[in-house]
């Protein structure tokens, strides 16, 4: 079990060191506990891939980075999924970058898959399969040239 704003904020001084100097970065971590259970190494493993990603899709011409906690709580009737109603604690990362179009949108948690030339195409993979072996979900929000939001939901402990 880990507090998901402490793994956040512990990364902070880490994300400033990997990002391009013309990129902006904002962090908001919602005030009070938000436990989750996911070994911590692996929690950091997927805020340190979506960071990376967001950075890549911004290489061009820089932009704005954010990382945000918050808490949502899901009714029997949201629809997510695999997803069960409860208190989930929420980490959403977002860019300005390039984003991805529809049909790259529906492959982009795939193994190998990448929209980049030198890429492996396992960071978002890899991501995915360590949220949904915590009981959670990721999604992306994108649209080609306009950025994307990467969305995590952790059901809380």
């Amino acid at each position: 079990m880990v507090e998901l704003n402490q793994v956040v904020g512990e990364l902070v001084e880490m994300y400033r060191r990997i990002i391009a100097p013309d990129i902006e970065l904002a962090v908001a971590l919602r005030e009070g506990p938000d436990r989750v259970r996911i070994d911590p190494t692996q929690l950091k493993q997927v805020v340190m891939n979506l960071v990376v990603n967001a950075r890549d899709a911004m290489r061009e011409a820089g932009g704005r980075l954010e990382v945000l906690t918050e808490r949502r709580a899901l009714a029997p009737a949201d629809g997510r999924g695999s997803l069960a109603a409860g208190e989930y604690a929420v980490l959403r990362v977002s860019d300005t970058g390039c984003g991805v179009d529809d049909a790259e949108r529906e492959h982009i948690f795939k193994p190998l898959f990448t929209t980049k030339p030198e890429g492996t195409g396992l960071g978002l993979a890899t991501c995915a399969e360590i949220v949904r072996g915590a009981s959670g979900s990721i999604e992306v929000t994108s649209t080609r040239g306009e950025g994307a939001t990467f969305t995590v939901l952790l059901p809380l402990v």
